[in-house]
């Protein structure tokens, strides 16, 4: 069996200066399988798949913050003023998910042991980067005319990586952390049933193959899947659909949000409070549409995929839309001429 980071450490040979290697890359990796082999030989596994997980997690971070800082520092490649604006985007975006995160986690404060609540971090995050990157957009780029191909590439390139980091938490961390969370809260004395799994602990291969079989069956039995039934295993089978779906399609927010953000952003100087709510109010309307799409599906009126999926169109119909239209003023703006 191949040690973990060894896809990692070969992928960085093919792509990342040596001098990157030996500063970032092969001391991350080292720590990784020493932590992970000494959880294994402990014969705690649990820990051993928390650690592998939150070492691939924290290397996608540690290696995205060093190309940032790297570009930013170029003073060859940037100028003065578009460095300090993509400094003060990625402060904003980090500031905004420290706090967001932690008052998410405010009300269970009191029924959470301390020690336990690192196990629901992983839970809170997908919630907060999409706003945390639409704020760091919304007001470290307020007040830019335009935006150079540079600059506009770094926004994107972060709002990319905030994506990767939740798909990665959605897919593989936090179903370790819900389940360590359970075997410790049981261990502490907790009521919880110790033979049934939640949605939330299930790994997106498990899942998705849980889906597969519940809709097979649906099938076979003919009964109807998309369509309202109240047959129990329709219910049942719809559930596990929209779990599915949601582990794919809110990964993506940060990336749609961000998209989104960079074509409405204030183009002239404003107060950093009017960004705050214009941010805000995306998130909350990207989460009631996500509430709507689930309602929908819940009640078998549109597939699981569909109402998974229809925030990120909602806001991308809207990005081409407005992006469209500016466009379009623009053109004709430069087509007049001065009698």
């Amino acid at each position: 069996m191949r040690p973990p980071g060894t896809r990692l450490r070969a992928w960085s040979a093919r792509w990342c200066s040596a001098r990157t290697r030996d500063r970032l890359v092969d001391p991350a990796i080292a720590d990784l399988q020493i932590e992970y082999r000494d959880a294994i030989e402990r014969g705690r596994r649990w820990r051993a798949r928390w650690i592998l997980a939150a070492g691939y997690v924290t290397f996608v971070e540690a290696l995205a913050i060093h190309a940032a800082a790297r570009a930013v520092r170029s003073r060859a490649e940037w100028n003065g003023d578009e460095g300090r604006a993509f400094v003060r985007t990625l402060a904003v975006a980090i500031a905004s998910v420290v706090v967001a995160t932690l008052l998410l986690l405010t009300p269970v404060r009191r029924s959470v042991p301390p020690a336990f609540m690192p196990y629901l971090v992983p839970q809170a995050l997908p919630l907060t980067l999409p706003l945390a990157i639409t704020l760091g957009i919304l007001v470290g780029l307020r007040g830019r005319r335009a935006l150079s191909v540079r600059l506009r590439a770094a926004t994107l390139t972060l709002a990319l990586v905030c994506s990767l980091i939740s798909f990665a938490t959605v897919a593989w961390i936090v179903p370790i952390a819900g389940q360590m969370y359970r075997v410790s809260m049981i261990e502490r004395g907790g009521t919880f049933d110790t033979q049934r799994i939640g949605l939330i602990e299930m790994p997106l291969g498990e899942l998705r193959q849980q889906m597969l079989k519940l809709t097979n069956e649906m099938r076979e039995s003919g009964a109807g899947f998309y369509v309202t039934y109240p047959d129990r295993r329709a219910a049942t089978a719809r559930r596990y659909a929209l779990a599915y779906h949601l582990r794919w399609a809110l990964p993506c927010a940060p990336f749609v949000l961000a998209l989104f953000a960079l074509t409405i952003r204030p183009r002239t100087a404003v107060h950093w409070w009017l960004p705050t709510l214009a941010a805000f109010g995306l998130c909350i309307a990207y989460y009631l549409a996500l509430v709507a799409g689930e309602a929908a599906g819940q009640r078998g009126l549109v597939p699981a995929a569909a109402a998974r999926w229809l925030p990120n169109a909602l806001f991308a119909a809207a990005c081409l839309a407005v992006s469209t239209r500016r466009s379009r003023v623009l053109r004709f703006s430069g087509s007049q001429v001065e009698p």
